[in-house]
């Protein structure tokens, strides 16, 4: 009869010791802190080019976002130059859109916008659909 409670007790604590908690874990990923662009790619020649993180660095508060671009490579696609940068995000309105929520850098430069904790897709809405991956 001990060895039964004992071997019971020790399966309790092994499965309370078995669950864990993901601390990393976020249902409502923000975009504000620091995006490092890694890809831009499409156009309708199809180009793709890459970058290494901390290249360009796009830094998102709650309505600008501050864009440090150390590229110097003028033949690849990379955005915004470096500077400041006025932005409003948006939920699209209409159920048939392609996107759930847009990005506005201007009243004619509205873009479609997805993130997660980690990685942050905008995508031109227009026919050469330029698309920029940013990665934290």
């Amino acid at each position: 009869m001990k060895n039964l409670k004992l071997l019971s007790f020790l399966m309790i604590i092994g499965l309370f010791n078995s669950c864990s908690v993901d601390d990393d874990y976020n249902n409502n990923p923000s975009l504000l802190g620091a995006w490092n662009l890694v890809e831009v790619s499409g156009t309708i020649a199809g180009t793709t080019d890459e970058f290494a993180v901390g290249a360009i660095v796009w830094n998102f508060d709650t309505s600008e976002v501050t864009v440090l671009n150390t590229n110097t490579n003028d033949s690849l696609q990379d955005g915004f130059d470096s500077g400041t940068y006025n932005y409003i995000l948006a939920n699209t309105p209409t159920s048939n859109s392609i996107c759930n929520q847009t990005i506005a850098f201007a009243a004619d430069d509205i873009r479609c916008i997805e993130f997660s904790n980690n990685v942050l897709v905008i995508t031109q809405n227009i026919a050469d659909a330029v698309t920029y991956k940013f990665i934290r």
